[in-house]
């Protein structure tokens, strides 16, 4: 399979959610280890996991699993196989089938394992052995136990043990092909690991032992409520009605029909309330393969595409099936929190030179008041000092100037208008902000900035750029999480320019609305507190007359 250059498709590292998936890919394939946490030897966290598509020659599709750039897992028509990097750790994770040395360099030219090449021990140990045809195994040689070669048994153990010539092992991928050195890595040599064990073991004597490890694995799940259970049910319940609903009042359905298609089309924009993910199947191809298998549609798979290829409208649910709104599944939706009002305030502090203005209410420096407060002691001091507004205007000249209105007045005149007024008090103050989020109110000096949300380039793609979001009291990385999971975006905290501004938040691609639409429904924040900006991407165009010189 990996014998000529294969082509690679697409390349990614593997989230929490598909490393939780590939250990349990991992722990269902490979039973006859008796360590269930073999996998945590492995792969541990800080570790990188890489999948890579992968189309051999021949034109099959494989995934490769990588670790640190060494390849360990490959998967082949929906079966997970073990590398021989990965049997070299773990020689007892397989069944296995020992050969002579000579035979090797065979195997690495693209041949499969025949029974002559068989060790004589191993050839009458097939009456003993129990497996079937396809089962999975590795090669190895009479004076090393690690593999050379990973396949598939051609034929059941029954078959092959009446048999003296003819395929026993069909080899899919061996040492020192080119998965071994994908990625331009250098292949490690094979290590010495001891003589084989004859005679081959026998998987329904290993079977037993398997069922411990396998409970272990099984008792760290965290069991589902009655409750989740109903809306599993219910959920599952809805996509069969969606499907049956497409299948009896949807008229001219258009065959073949892409499986991506279908759930589009019927289940997301016919039902919006189904979530396939919150089913017991949790994939769309998997509740088409049980809708197949209950022959009500038939399935074709090309490539890695699955397509729907028929429509069984004879099957006995379809003829029984009325649609009715009162009986569909009622699933039990978590009511969800009402994002906390936030209100932005100016306040003032009060100082020094001010505190003549204050002393009536009882006010120390340092004690924070809002405008209106300002207006009604700028009033209230006037009025104590027989001092009326004319118009718009103050006149000063008709009364005792005292030391502090003394200080307000300017050097050409002792005539000002109310705002002049209050624009000296306040220049004398020092200004803060209040931020209050549900009950919880916060004072702090300096002025609030508002949210800022740009577009920028960086390595010649758009991102966009998140500032001052931790002043609103904003988890920067929880509001990461939700523009990955809401946009399907790449999203990472980096430093911001200043400290006192905090961190940045950065997104790929143009993101402005929808943050905008999260920080003001879920978070609260107002409007007025979020300023966007765009940077546009500029090319310089040259003349012809210009490139010719």
């Amino acid at each position: 399979m990996f014998l000529k250059p294969f082509k690679m498709r697409s390349t990614h590292q593997l989230n929490k959610t598909e490393r939780r998936e590939l250990k349990k890919f991992c722990i269902k394939s490979f039973p006859l280890i008796s360590d269930c946490n073999f996998y945590e030897d492995w792969i541990t966290r800080k570790d990188r996991v890489t999948i890579c598509k992968l189309l051999t020659y021949g034109g099959e599709f494989v995934n490769a699993y990588l670790v640190n750039q060494v390849p360990l897992f490959f998967e082949y028509d929906e079966q997970l196989f073990p590398t021989v990097y990965f049997l070299w750790r773990h020689p007892d994770a397989l069944l296995y089938f020992t050969t002579h040395s000579q035979v090797v360099r065979k195997l690495q030219n693209g041949a499969d394992l025949m029974l002559p090449g068989l060790c004589p021990e191993i050839y009458s140990s097939l009456s003993i052995a129990t497996f079937e045809r396809g089962t999975k195994l590795f090669v190895n040689t009479s004076n090393n136990k690690a593999a050379v070669a990973v396949g598939v048994t051609a034929d059941s153990a029954s078959v092959l043990r009446s048999c003296k010539v003819g395929k026993c092992a069909i080899i899919y991928h061996s040492f020192d092909d080119f998965l071994c050195k994908i990625n331009n890595m250098p292949t490690s040599p094979i290590p010495q690991l001891g003589q084989s064990q004859l005679p081959i073991p026998s998987l329904q004597m290993l079977q037993p032992v398997l069922e411990e490890p396998n409970t272990q694995s099984t008792s760290n799940e965290t069991p589902t409520s009655p409750n989740e259970e109903a809306n599993i049910k219910a959920m599952d319940d809805l996509l069969l009605r969606c499907l049956l609903v497409a299948m009896k009042f949807t008229k001219d359905i258009k065959i073949p029909m892409l499986v991506s298609t279908f759930c589009n089309t019927y289940i997301k924009e016919a039902c919006p309330a189904a979530d396939i993910k919150k089913s017991s199947y949790g994939r769309i191809t998997a509740f088409l393969q049980k809708c197949a298998k209950d022959e009500l549609i038939s399935l074709s798979k090309k490539g890695h595409i699955y397509v729907i290829t028929e429509f069984n409208y004879d099957h006995q649910l379809v003829k029984e099936f009325e649609y009715n709104s009162e009986q569909e599944p009622k699933i039990s939706v978590p009511t969800q929190e009402k994002p906390k009002s936030m209100t932005v305030r100016d306040v003032y502090f009060i100082t020094q030179p001010v505190l003549p203005l204050f002393q009536k209410m009882g006010m120390r420096p340092g004690t924070a008041v809002s405008v209106p407060q300002i207006d009604e002691a700028i009033k209230d001091y006037l009025k104590t000092h027989n001092l009326a507004l004319q118009g718009n205007q103050l006149d000063f000249s008709a009364i005792d100037i005292t030391d502090f209105i003394k200080s307000l007045l300017p050097k050409e005149g002792i005539i000002l208008t109310y705002l002049d007024l209050k624009k000296r008090i306040l220049d004398r103050m020092t200004k803060g902000h209040t931020l209050k989020i549900g009950d919880v109110e916060t004072t702090k000096k300096g002025e609030l900035e508002p949210i800022k949300i740009t577009t920028a380039f960086r390595s010649n793609k758009c991102v966009t750029l998140v500032n001052n979001a931790e002043q609103y009291t904003i988890n920067l990385l929880t509001l990461a999480k939700e523009c990955q999971i809401g946009k399907a975006t790449g999203a990472k905290v980096n430093p911001g320019v200043r400290p006192s501004i905090g961190n940045e938040l950065q997104l790929q691609g143009n993101q402005i609305t929808f943050l905008k639409n999260l920080l003001t429904s879920k978070y609260g924040v107002p409007e007025n507190c979020i300023v966007s900006s765009q940077k546009k991407k500029y090319y310089v165009k040259f003349s012809s007359d210009v490139l010719h010189e």
